[in-house]
């Protein structure tokens, strides 16, 4: 999000490059990184409209995926995917964009946490497709069903707990760098672009 979409996305390419290859990270997480680190930066930027258009497009690739797609098996998975979707494009994400340049703490932590929670939903749909896709579709669909009714309960806890703590790093950080003169003109770059968005949905 600091970095923004091109150079947060460069940044998650080069390091789950490194770790694929290094075996510390699968080709989900892989994937997973390089979509939230576009996102968050999309959204960040005040270029929201085209961040939901692709967790859209994931979504939909990755919910009515042939054979295994959890739109066909067990819709429910889905629903906290659903949420982050309707969060991206309410006022709630376009309030959380807002606080971002808060100096308030509390304030920049709650634009962080809903920025936190819709990209890294964003990655989580985008590794989970990649999952499809490797998959042998020759498995049993009882399988598959198990699979998605596990996730519906436990990656909504997931992604609360790494948005939370996030929220906690990514505030403690800009209130930091806020002291500092290390990022030259980051804030003003981002609200450059921002001011460039004449749509309400990119606010």
């Amino acid at each position: 999000m600091l970095l923004g979409p091109y150079v947060g996305s460069l940044s998650a390419l080069l390091g789950g490059t490194i770790g694929f290859f290094l075996g510390s990270l699968s080709p989900f997480s892989f994937a997973g990184g390089i979509a939230t680190s576009f996102c968050a930066g999309m959204i960040r930027t005040g270029r929201r409209a085209i961040a939901a258009l692709i967790y859209l497009a994931l979504f939909l690739l990755f919910a009515f995926y042939p054979v295994v797609g959890p739109g066909w098996i067990f819709p429910a998975e889905t629903w906290f995917q659903i949420v982050g979707l309707i969060i991206m494009l309410s006022p709630i994400q376009s309030c959380a964009n807002k606080l971002l340049d808060s100096q308030k703490g509390t304030s920049l932590m709650y634009g962080f946490f809903f920025t936190c929670l819709v990209s890294s939903l964003a990655g989580q749909i985008a590794g989970s497709l990649v999952f499809e896709m490797l998959a042998d579709p020759r498995t049993l669909r009882v399988t598959w069903e198990t699979t998605w009714e596990s996730l519906t309960v436990l990656y909504p806890v997931e992604r609360m707990i790494i948005a939370l703590g996030a929220a906690f790093i990514g505030t403690a950080l800009t209130k930091t760098l806020k002291l500092t003169s290390l990022p030259p003109s980051i804030g003003k770059s981002w609200r450059a672009e921002k001011g460039s968005s004449n749509t309400p949905l990119s606010q």
